[in-house]
């Protein structure tokens, strides 16, 4: 039960702190707002989340 609890914090810090990068860091990149542009950047982290759990079961 402990590694569940902390797994979900590490979870909830990290979108807390990319969130947070996204609202106060995204201004000073050079990106046009286009609509594959933002969908780019909404699903990577979520795809990269997959990818990883979906390893780590497999491995």
């Amino acid at each position: 039960m402990n590694t569940q609890v902390g797994f979900v914090l590490k979870i909830i810090l990290f979108s807390t702190g990319l969130s947070l990068l996204i609202k106060y860091g995204g201004q000073y990149l050079l990106l046009k707002p286009t609509t594959s542009t933002a969908l780019t950047i909404v699903l990577t982290p979520s795809l990269v989340f997959g990818l990883i759990l979906g390893w780590r079961y497999y491995k």
